[in-house]
């Protein structure tokens, strides 16, 4: 759906916007505010004359960056000969709960007000549109990810936990059911820059994979192959609202500031119409699977690999979709009726899509099940193993993370199931 910044070309479904962030509720006082001033036809100069205030803390009031007392606000009112008293109740109301509600506010130590502003004001968009062309956004980012990009940005141990708090409260909006229509368009380099190690990207980009197919949610790549253009440098995000009472906001982001645009119609619809024209050209490089599964295949780091120190093959769903890397290790190594009695299906909810309709993972998932002694899957490889036409029982085991998997294997070793060989084969 797209809008332009202000005011509506395209009709928007019915249905209220998301739950009010404090954030929120500050723009709805600061923007009803201004509007009664303008309506009293009065500038920020007279009416502070006339309230004897200066005319910096009008000024501070309407752009938000100054909490306003219900005092205050009732003053404001009463100059401005507003006498509806459910409107100035409902103002009041508002002034006294953006003052005792902290809100985004509580990070203040780590973020800077622009973003704090941005976050706050994410639950209340109907489409939010971003250009990222450096690193994965921070709503789509994993847990291992986060930490990486946070400790190599110089960040200390205590603000990277910090941060990581943030993140995690603010991701809650994915699982939201009024989640706003989210629009992103990512540079190759925020999904091939190496950010915490093989397995780290590996698990990102199967997320970003995994998020791109649920319904409101779209996610393109714009490659290097695509040229020069307007979008290189910066990041921006346009927040645009169903509520006529909530003007849109603009984020920028470079390497030296962040700043929040609220009233600049001219600035916002600049931007959208850069969004189109980035989008513009990523449709021209085909569907984000596509772009991604070809990175994958021709970046070396992203490939299936063998570590050498615990002897474990680790396939990426997207390679091994055509089966012949995993048909090319059991003709090379007999099979896993000949060399394991323990097998952990680490793959992603996308990877088991893929994987699933080919036969030779299937065929090697049965002859494990009928030979190992023991399989260890995660979650996402649920679809698989019901392909497969296998069964969880005493001897497949459901593991829910990484240190699981890695504890998996110790009580095996434990156990002496590698006695034919010190490995174990993860698909």
């Amino acid at each position: 759906m797209w809008h332009e910044a202000g005011r509506s070309v395209m009709d928007m479904p019915d249905g209220a916007g998301a739950t009010e962030s404090v954030e929120v509720k500050k723009r709805r006082l600061r923007e009803a505010l201004r509007q009664a001033r303008k309506e009293a036809k009065l500038t920020q100069r007279v009416a502070a004359n006339q309230l004897v205030w200066s005319t910096s803390k009008i000024v501070r009031i309407e752009q938000g960056t100054v909490p306003v007392t219900p005092t205050d606000v009732r003053a404001m009112l009463h100059l401005y000969k507003v006498t509806d008293e459910s409107r100035i109740e409902d103002l009041v109301e508002l002034a006294k709960s953006a003052r005792e509600d902290k809100g985004w506010n509580a990070f203040s130590d780590v973020f800077s007000s622009e973003g704090l502003q941005l976050f706050g004001n994410e639950p209340a968009a109907k489409v939010i549109y971003k250009y990222e062309p450096s690193v994965i956004p921070g709503l789509f980012q994993t847990q291992d990810y986060a930490r990486a990009l946070l400790r190599a940005l110089g960040n200390s141990e205590k603000q990277v936990e910090r941060r990581l708090e943030a993140r995690t409260q603010r991701q809650r909006l994915l699982d939201s059911p009024t989640r706003p229509d989210l629009n992103f368009i990512l540079g190759e380099a925020a999904v091939s820059r190496p950010i915490g190690g093989e397995d780290v990207m590996r698990e990102q980009i199967a997320h970003i994979l995994e998020l791109s197919h649920e319904e409101g949610i779209a996610v393109q790549l714009l490659p290097f192959a695509a040229g020069p253009h307007r979008g290189m440098g910066s990041a921006f995000t346009v927040l645009q609202f169903e509520d006529p009472q909530l003007a849109d906001l603009l984020y920028l982001e470079d390497a030296e500031r962040e700043s929040v645009s609220r009233d600049e119609a001219g600035d916002i619809k600049k931007y959208l119409d850069l969004f189109v024209e980035l989008q513009a050209m990523a449709n021209k490089f085909g569907p984000l699977e596509d772009q991604l599964g070809k990175m994958v295949r021709d970046d070396p780091t992203l490939r299936a690999r063998t570590d050498p120190e615990t002897k474990q093959l680790i396939l990426s769903g997207h390679i091994a979709s055509d089966g012949k890397l995993i048909a090319a290790q059991q003709k090379i190594n007999g099979g896993p009726s000949v060399l394991y009695d323990a097998v952990a299906i680490l793959v992603s909810a996308e990877g088991a899509k893929l994987l699933s309709g080919e036969s030779t993972a299937k065929d090697f998932l049965n002859d494990a099940f009928a030979h190992a002694k023991f399989i260890a899957y995660v979650e996402t490889a649920k679809p698989l193993l019901g392909k497969a036409g296998i069964v969880p029982d005493d001897g497949v085991i459901l593991v829910r993370s990484a240190e699981n998997v890695a504890a998996f294997i110790a009580q095996c070793r434990e156990l002496r199931l590698w006695r034919r060989e010190d490995s174990v084969h993860a698909v």
